[in-house]
C-alpha cells in the first residue's frame, strides 16, 4: 500500500492514511537525505505492516529541535520503540515487531478484563 499524504493539521507534520492501527513518527526535516531515505523504507514496509506515518520535521518546533537536532532521523512507533539513524530495514522489522506484540499484549489483557 503506498503511503499517501494528506495535510495535517498541525503546522509541522504530514499525514499519511490515519485508518492503519500502528502510529510511526518520522521525525526529520526537509531536504534531508537520511530522513527520505527513511520514508523510503517505511513505505516498503507497508506491504507488511499495517501502520501510518506522521512525518515532523523538527526545525518547526524548539523543544524537538534541541532534542533531535544532530540525531535525525528518528522514528517511533505507537510512541515508544524508538529508531534513531542510521535507520535501516533490519531496525524498523525488529521495532514494528515489538510494537504488534505490544499491541497484541494490550488487547488481550482489556478482552480478559472485560470477561471479567
Amino acid at each position: 500500500m503506498q503511503a499517501t499524504p494528506t495535510t495535517s493539521t498541525s503546522n509541522h507534520a504530514d499525514i499519511f492514511d490515519s485508518s492503519q492501527p500502528l502510529h510511526v513518527r518520522l521525525y526529520g526535516r526537509p531536504g534531508c537525505h537520511l530522513c527520505n531515505d527513511a520514508a523510503h523504507l517505511l513505505n516498503t514496509l507497508h506491504s507488511d505492516f499495517d501502520f501510518w506515518v506522521e512525518r515532523i520535521n523538527i526545525d518547526d518546533d524548539p523543544v524537538i529541535l534541541a532534542k533531535l537536532n544532530d540525531h535525525i532521523p528518528v522514528v517511533t512507533i505507537n510512541g515508544g520503540n524508538r529508531v534513531q539513524e542510521p535507520v535501516n530495514e533490519e531496525k524498523l522489522r525488529r521495532a514494528f515487531k515489538r510494537a504488534l506484540k505490544a499491541e497484541e499484549e494490550s488487547q488481550r489483557e482489556t478482552e480478559a478484563v472485560e470477561t471479567t
